[in-house]
């Protein structure tokens, strides 16, 4: 009986290195590998998301700026208030990422030539639209910094495009 108790404690730590020298081994060599081919995998799934992403704001801006063009008839100073109120409306209804749409000639905002929604944007807001979009005004498709939106508590980007015949910009 003296012999089989002092036999079990060293088969146990026999088994218990066996299980430990493996168990090691995994940790020394497989455990980096897998953290590798993880980042790996990890960066692969950012850039098929950005590329998504991508295509998709490519494919709102495309048809926002195919409604732009429609808006821009009626930037003209023989079209009255009214259709260019209802053009820039019809272009914050369809496009509800778009906050504010306002039409300048000359570097000043065109009378009745501004749209937006008052529980969406409050007076700052419109001031700082317009702040942002004068000194773009003159050149081509450009966008501001991003700001914050006061009534929103978002973060937000004035873009300004030249109207088709040099007749004026949209912000």
């Amino acid at each position: 009986m003296a012999l089989k108790l002092r036999l079990a404690p060293r088969l146990a730590l026999l088994f218990l290195a066996a299980g430990l020298v493996p168990l090691g081994m995994t940790l020394l060599v497989l455990v980096p590998h897998g953290e590798d081919a993880l980042r790996t995998s990890a960066k692969l799934l950012h850039q098929s998301e950005l590329e998504g992403l991508r295509a998709r704001v490519d494919g709102a801006l495309d048809e926002l700026m195919s409604d732009v063009r429609i808006v821009s008839t009626a930037h003209a100073s023989e079209a009255d208030e009214i259709e260019r109120r209802a053009r820039l409306r019809f272009l914050l209804e369809k496009h509800p990422e778009v906050t504010i749409a306002t039409l300048f000639a000359d570097g000043k905002k065109i009378a009745g030539a501004q749209a937006f929604d008052r529980a969406l944007v409050s007076d700052a807001d419109l001031d700082e639209h317009e702040r942002r979009a004068r000194p773009l005004l003159g050149g081509g498709a450009a966008a501001s910094e991003f700001y914050p939106s006061v009534q929103r508590r978002e973060m937000l980007i004035t873009l300004v495009t030249p109207l088709p015949g040099h007749a004026g910009y949209l912000a």
